[in-house]
């Protein structure tokens, strides 16, 4: 009971914990095994008061110094109501209190190591899954992502679409100002499309598929849908400049595919291989450009 309030972070694991040293302090007044005292109600208000505190802060207090007080005043409280029911002196409920104390560290330090291991897992999982660099989805985990949705999407009648774009000239910023400008060229413009989806509540997934190459997965919107806010993102990009030194800003333009998974794919690389053609459709047109399922226009 005690732990579940620091690991279980629901109402009916409150109200159980409360509700409980009730029913069974009234449960025994009513069978006669015990009489109504005040020394018995302070207990039940002490241990109601401990069992709110932990609920509301729960995520602090369990890795702070005061967890090892809740466990002292929670036990206390506990075996106090417990003596009013039977025959204990103070000595033995201080006892019982501690034994409770000692298992309750033991169970402490278990979980800490297990909520280590699970740090440590899902900083594997987030190093393997995301691009160093930029911080989105790496390649690898667009291949699982675009399987998986090849697999389920082909399957029905929702649509999905897939947005190729990379960087215009991204070899002349390595070139010309050094690679150092070119990944901040890159962290910049992967940011500046994570943070657009995001705030479009898009549910969109970006990817770093390559060097200056992402794809977006947009689950549940055709081409047609998809290429408005890829192209609204985009100018929001063009409107602002990037520093690439103190004394020169430079405006990043981008070319992009768009495309829809057609029931005529046969596996995921067949929707992959369209997307990507089509944004060297629109890296053909002179840059700037935007492909649409094949249509082709300037961005500028």
């Amino acid at each position: 009971m005690f732990y579940c309030l620091y690991i279980v972070h629901r109402k009916t694991v409150l109200w159980f914990n409360m509700g409980l040293p009730i029913y069974i302090y009234g449960l025994a007044i009513i069978r006669h095994q015990t009489q109504f005292n005040i020394l018995n109600l302070l207990a039940m208000l002490l241990l109601i008061a401990v069992i709110w505190v932990i609920y509301r802060n729960s995520d602090w207090l369990i890795d702070s110094a005061w967890y090892y007080g809740t466990q002292f005043l929670f036990g206390v409280a506990w075996w106090s109501i417990l003596k009013g029911i039977r025959t204990m002196t103070v000595s033995q409920v201080l006892l019982l209190t501690f034994e409770f104390m000692m298992m309750m560290t033991i169970v402490h330090f278990g979980n800490i190591e297990i909520r280590a291991m699970v740090k440590r897992y899902m900083k594997l999982e987030k190093d393997n899954g995301y691009d160093f660099l930029t911080g989105v989805r790496n390649r690898r985990t667009f291949n699982e992502v675009v399987n998986e949705v090849f697999e389920v999407y082909s399957n029905n009648d929702l649509p999905v679409a897939m947005v190729m774009f990379d960087i215009d000239h991204f070899k002349l910023f390595n070139d010309q100002y050094g690679h150092q400008v070119g990944d901040n060229v890159l962290k910049y413009v992967a940011q500046l499309f994570s943070d657009e989806l995001f705030e479009r509540k898009t549910n969109a997934q970006l990817f770093r598929v390559g060097g200056e190459e992402f794809t977006i997965i947009f689950r549940n919107r055709t081409s047609a849908e998809a290429a408005p806010i890829v192209k609204t993102i985009r100018d929001i990009l063009v409107e602002k400049t990037f520093e690439v030194k103190d004394d020169l800003d430079v405006r990043i333009t981008v070319s992009i595919g768009v495309t829809d998974l057609k029931k005529s794919d046969q596996s995921a690389k067949d929707f992959y291989k369209r997307v990507d053609k089509y944004l060297y459709q629109a890296k053909n047109n002179f840059r700037n450009s935007m492909s649409v399922e094949g249509d082709v226009s300037s961005l500028s």
